[in-house]
């Protein structure tokens, strides 16, 4: 399946958006306390009845696993920024925050894993996952100043 691409925009500052799926229903998300934590090993995010992404904060490659058997090994996100091709692997230091939302899906949580460092622009990856549902929903957003791309895949596997 090929996704959409992003349009070549260029600006002063710049704030670009991927998306996995349509979301429409995420409209009325209600966001409740924030939790952050930094850089030390892994951030386990459980969803559906046995399913679990398991992001490596050291290394920014992920692994989904269903009943304990890994579906998706070592995937990262990549986005070409300024005609630089870059990847969640590139960065030194990676944090998160953790939120409860309620919205169209149902209650679920929604999880932002912050990179940064070098020079490289900001990046944020976005999980949100539900208890009662066997998929999850994934974007990837870019931040910083003459920012311009188009290419922007938050799910690759080499």
């Amino acid at each position: 399946m090929r996704y959409p691409q992003t349009k070549l925009l260029k600006s002063s500052y710049s704030i670009y958006k991927y998306c996995s799926l349509v979301f429409a229903a995420l409209q009325f998300i209600t966001v409740l306390p924030v939790f952050a934590r930094s850089n030390t090993g892994q951030l386990r995010i459980p969803f559906g009845k046995t399913i679990v992404i398991v992001y490596d904060l050291k290394t920014g490659l992920m692994n989904v696993y269903k009943n304990n058997t890994a579906v998706f090994s070592n995937v990262y996100a990549q986005v070409k920024v300024n005609s630089r091709l870059i990847s969640s692997k590139d960065y030194k230091s990676r944090t998160y925050i953790k939120t409860a939302i309620n919205n169209g899906f149902g209650r679920g949580e929604k999880y932002i894993v912050k990179l940064t460092g070098g020079d490289l622009p900001e990046m944020d990856l976005v999980f949100y996952t539900y208890a009662n549902r066997e998929y999850f929903l994934t974007e990837t957003e870019i931040k910083g100043q003459n920012l311009k791309s188009n290419y922007m895949a938050p799910f690759c596997k080499t």
